[in-house]
C-alpha cells in the first residue's frame, strides 16, 4: 500500500498529516510513504528526516496523489483551498472532511 502525504494548502495550516517517526513505522511494516517536498516544513520537519526513515519525497504534488492508495491530510477533501479534483476515484482519504 502507498500512503501519500501532500503539503497542506489551507491558509495558516502549520500541521503535517504524518511525522517522520510514524512514517518510519509504516515503512518498517512494508508500506511505501510518498510525501510532497516541503510538506513537513511548517511543522519543523525536513525532507531529509522523511528520506532517512525510507519515505519517497516528491517535488510534484500531482504525483503524490497519483501514486497514493491512501491520502493523509490534515485538511482534506474540500476543506483546503485546492478542492477535490486531485483525488482519484476509489482512493481512501483520511483527514478533516468538513
Amino acid at each position: 500500500m502507498i500512503v501519500g502525504i501532500p503539503a497542506e494548502t489551507a491558509p495558516d495550516e502549520r500541521r503535517v498529516a504524518m511525522t517522520p517517526s510514524v512514517a518510519k513505522d509504516l515503512v518498517n511494516d512494508g508500506h511505501e510513504v510518498a510525501i510532497e517536498a516541503g510538506a513537513g516544513a511548517p511543522a519543523n520537519y525536513h525532507d531529509t528526516q522523511y528520506e532517512t526513515v525510507g519515505c519517497t519525497v516528491l517535488d510534484d504534488r500531482k504525483r503524490v496523489f497519483e501514486r497514493a492508495d491512501i491520502v493523509l491530510q490534515v485538511q482534506a477533501f474540500g476543506t483546503a483551498t485546492d478542492g477535490v479534483d486531485q483525488y482519484d476515484e476509489g482512493q481512501v482519504v483520511v483527514g478533516l472532511l468538513s
